[in-house]
């Protein structure tokens, strides 16, 4: 006979081989249902790189995966992990659930923020990342006012503004002396500065190149759009 003694308690008395077999197999179970019970996620659960893995994933494919793919993208054996990992997510305001699907916030989509630039690529541990930054929120103030042109000339290269780029433009904004602004003169549009002459009193709009002509203002222009920023892909063209 043996006895299966676990501190100082009796668990229980083995007297045959059958009943040792049978005892490991009840304790194997048991084992395992406490395994489940207390799981959160793996020892070597990392966040943000899961976070990150699944950034990754929706900027090439613009969707976030289902829970059979987060299994195979974050290395998570079961998909009560997955489930797991996007109640946190959803807590976070990462993610948000309608129905069955999940969604990606803008802090999802925000990229970090670093707050200097130096002369090699920023790494976590080493730079200091000052905040999270949503480009589309950054660049946009007013949703259903603003819109996306693209340049298309070199009226305004002198400004950083050359053919190509794409400007970022608030209908709702009411011109300033100084701002740029794309107007509509003689029926086309135009890109230019919206300037006040200090003699005349009137305004004109200038371009950024001096190889164009200043024009003056008229009553038949119209101010459309106020730009309010611009940006430019090194790699990709619209």
């Amino acid at each position: 006979m043996v006895k299966v003694i676990i501190g100082h308690t009796l668990i229980r008395e083995v007297k045959t081989p059958l009943d040792l077999f049978l005892f490991f197999r009840i304790l194997k179970r048991t084992f395992v249902l406490l395994t489940i019970l207390t799981f959160k996620m793996p020892k070597n659960y990392n966040f943000n790189e899961y976070l990150t893995k699944l950034k990754i994933y929706y900027s090439k494919h613009k969707s976030i995966p289902n829970f059979e793919k987060v299994c195979n993208i974050v290395w998570l054996k079961s998909k009560s992990g997955v489930s797991r990992l996007f109640n946190k997510l959803v807590e976070l305001n990462y993610l948000s659930k309608e129905g069955n699907k999940y969604l990606p916030s803008s802090k999802f989509l925000s990229l970090p923020l670093y707050e200097s630039i130096r002369a090699w690529f920023p790494t976590p541990g080493t730079d200091e990342v000052k905040e999270d930054l949503d480009i589309n929120s950054f660049l946009v103030s007013n949703y259903y006012s603003t819109y996306l042109l693209k340049v298309k000339g070199d009226s305004m290269n002198l400004a950083w503004i050359i053919e190509g780029d794409i400007i970022v433009v608030d209908k709702s904004l009411k011109p300033k002396d100084g701002d740029i602004v794309v107007a509509m003169v003689d029926g086309e549009f135009t890109l230019k500065y919206y300037k006040k002459d200090p003699e005349s009193k009137k305004f004109k709009l200038i371009p950024a190149n001096p190889n164009y002509p200043e024009i003056v203002w008229k009553e038949e222009i119209i101010i459309f759009w106020v730009v309010i920023s611009q940006f430019r892909s090194y790699i990709n063209s619209v």
